[in-house]
């Protein structure tokens, strides 16, 4: 009788502190992300204090509907779009923590809300969103060349323009020449 009240007495302490340590659990991501087109992006999507938790599937998706990519364990990665990757993380100790989500060179279209959802046994699902933002390629197009020549005490006008509402500021750099003189010597 007293064996099985120790064991019972232990079998609950042991459930607390699984309970405790997954109400520490929290997913990480980035709250928002910003990109140009044409870059490759990577959103984390991990839960901290993941030992406590057995995760038995991970799942992306777009703007509160779209489904992007699923991971499950025992049936492996599934991509509901081809032009993207999902990567899992595991621990040292090779426990499931969590995934990327590899987003090839973005377009516009990729803006919006990214959430990931990570359903676990025993606390169940964790929800947490990230917000892309991919902005035009920015292009600066000025009327002068790359280099050009200014003679002391004249003026210099240059006009750029910029296909976006980009903040950009003008500067300066000061080339130094060094003119060295060659010494003739003459030997007799």
């Amino acid at each position: 009788m007293a064996e099985s009240v120790l064991g019972i007495a232990f079998s609950l302490l042991l459930l607390a502190s699984i309970i405790q340590g997954a109400k520490n659990s929290e997913l990480f991501v980035n709250e928002t992300l910003e990109a140009e087109v044409g870059e490759n992006i990577t959103m984390p999507c991990l839960l901290k204090n993941a030992t406590y938790h057995k995760i038995i599937q991970i799942k992306w998706i777009k703007n509160g509907g779209t489904s992007l990519a699923v991971y499950n364990p025992m049936h492996g990665h599934f991509q509901y779009w081809p032009n993207l990757t999902i990567q899992v993380k595991t621990d040292d100790e090779n426990h499931l923590m969590g995934s990327y989500l590899h987003l090839p060179p973005v377009n516009k279209w990729d803006s919006g809300n990214y959430s990931c959802e990570v359903l676990t046994f025993v606390s169940g699902s964790f929800t947490n969103d990230t917000k892309l933002t991919v902005r035009d390629e920015i292009k600066l197009l000025c009327n002068a060349n790359s280099v050009f020549e200014v003679h002391f005490g004249d003026n210099a006008t240059i006009q750029c323009t910029v296909n976006s509402n980009a903040q950009y500021r003008w500067t300066k750099v000061m080339e130094t020449c060094i003119h060295k003189k060659k010494k003739n010597i003459n030997k007799t």
